[in-house]
């Protein structure tokens, strides 16, 4: 059975939901070193295919544009403050309420010494820790993989999920970038 949990310790710090940590991930596609929002931890078999689930789920910053990280950073900050840490960050607010953070969902594998060096970002450093990470911009890539075409049944073509959006950064996002 498959339980979501809000919180986790690995390693020497306790990663809990809403909050934003720094990690250096030794299973990377494209981002190496992901600063992001944890929204929960994933562990368990799925009941019916087996399938056994143990990771970590992200909004990872770096592949945001960076003024929308700027923009998210401020929100999210004010309400961090408002309820002394203790905030849940769901899927269904991130659909809501921060539509433009969507295609920045990743898992991060739990154990095999996968995550290394991580960090809870502090209150203080968080717009400077996320939103000034000039070097790792990653949010043309994830754009571009939210738009790749998978072969669906009989070789017909089919759009994932996100690519019902527009083809236009300016568009997707609904301001220039």
């Amino acid at each position: 059975m498959i339980t979501v949990y809000k919180q986790v310790r690995e390693g020497t710090v306790w990663f809990k939901s809403g909050h934003f940590y720094t990690i250096a991930y030794t299973n990377f596609e494209n981002d190496p070193m992901p600063t992001g929002v944890m929204l929960n931890y994933i562990k368990g078999a799925h009941p019916k295919t087996g399938n056994y689930h143990n990771y970590i789920q992200m909004i990872n910053m770096n592949y945001v544009p960076r003024n929308y990280r700027k923009k998210f950073v401020n929100d999210w900050k004010q309400t961090l403050i408002n309820n002394k840490g203790d905030v849940l960050l769901t899927w269904k607010k991130i659909r809501s309420r921060f539509p433009y953070l969507q295609f920045a969902l990743r898992r991060y594998f739990v154990g095999k010494n996968y995550i290394r060096n991580q960090k809870e970002v502090i209150n203080e450093d968080l717009e400077k820790v996320v939103v000034s990470s000039y070097t790792r911009d990653y949010s043309l890539t994830a754009f571009k993989q939210s738009l790749k075409i998978k072969a669906g049944a009989k070789g017909s073509r089919r759009r994932t999920n996100l690519s019902n959006r527009p083809s236009s950064r300016n568009k997707w996002f609904g301001a220039p970038v």
